[in-house]
C-alpha cells in the first residue's frame, strides 16, 4: 500500500476480479489512493513535463497572436528539453511589443522559459562583450509576467482544467509513503521492562528491522 498506488490499483482492476484475493488488493489500494488535488492545489508551469505539448502550442497562439497552424512545440522527456519552432506568421505587435521585443521577442522568451533559461543580451565588441543591463533586466521582468500570465491562462478553458488535473492526479499524485507501524503487541526482547518506549521510537525500531538502511532526522528536543 504504498509506492505508486495508482499504477497498482491499475494493475489489480486489470487482474481476475473474481479472486478474492484480488478483490481485497482493489479495496486496500483504493482506500490508499491519495486525495486528489484540485487546480488550486497545483502549480501549473511553464516547463513542466506533463503540460502537453498542445497546450504550450495554444499558449503561443493566444499570448503571441501567432497561428497555431505554424507553431510546432516539442518535448523530450529524456532530456527534459522543450523545442519551439514558429515558421509564418511571428511579426505580430502581441509577440514582438506587447510580450517581447523585436530582437527577442515572446517565442524566444517562452522557449528559455520552458527549459528553465534566463534570457540576456550581450552588447560591445565581439572580444569584449558585456551584459546589457537593462535590455536584459526588461527582458527578464517580461519573462516573469508571461509565466505568472500562463499560471492562469492553463485554468481558464473548463476542458483543459478537467484534462489537465485529471492527468497531473494520475501521474504525479500517486505516490504514497510507507507507513511502519509495528503489529499490536510488539516488544523488545531483552528489553528493560522498566522503560517504556514513545510510539515514534517503536516505529523507527520496526522500521529498521524492515529497511537495509534508513535516516531518522527530528528537531532538536524531537526525542
Amino acid at each position: 500500500l504504498s509506492g505508486n498506488v495508482r499504477a497498482k490499483l491499475a494493475a489489480a482492476e486489470g487482474a481476475d476480479r473474481n479472486d478474492p484475493a484480488i478483490k481485497a488488493n482493489v479495496t486496500a489500494l483504493t482506500a490508499a489512493l491519495p486525495k486528489d488535488l484540485e487546480p488550486g492545489q497545483i502549480k501549473a508551469r511553464l516547463g513542466a513535463g506533463w503540460i502537453e505539448t498542445s497546450d504550450v502550442r495554444d499558449f503561443i497562439h493566444e499570448l503571441a497572436d501567432i497561428n497555431t497552424r505554424d507553431i510546432r512545440v516539442d518535448y523530450s522527456p529524456a532530456v527534459a528539453t522543450w523545442a519551439v519552432r514558429v515558421d509564418n506568421g511571428r511579426k505580430t505587435a502581441a509577440n514582438e511589443a506587447v510580450w517581447g521585443t523585436p530582437a527577442y521577442d515572446a517565442v524566444d522568451l517562452i522557449t528559455d522559459t520552458l527549459n528553465f533559461k534566463l534570457p540576456t543580451i550581450w552588447t560591445g565588441p565581439k572580444d569584449a562583450k558585456v551584459v546589457d543591463k537593462a535590455a536584459t533586466a526588461y527582458l527578464r521582468e517580461m519573462q516573469q509576467k508571461i509565466k505568472a500570465e500562463f499560471s492562469e491562462w492553463v485554468w481558464r478553458d473548463p476542458e483543459r482544467t478537467d484534462r489537465l488535473v485529471n492527468k497531473y492526479n494520475q501521474e504525479k499524485n500517486a505516490l504514497k509513503l510507507r507507513e511502519f507501524t509495528p503489529p499490536a503487541g510488539y516488544t523488545l526482547q531483552g528489553a528493560n521492562p522498566g522503560i517504556e518506549l514513545w510510539p515514534n521510537q517503536l516505529r523507527a525500531i520496526w522500521r529498521a528491522t524492515q529497511t537495509p538502511s534508513m535516516g531518522l532526522f527530528h528537531a532538536p528536543g524531537g526525542g
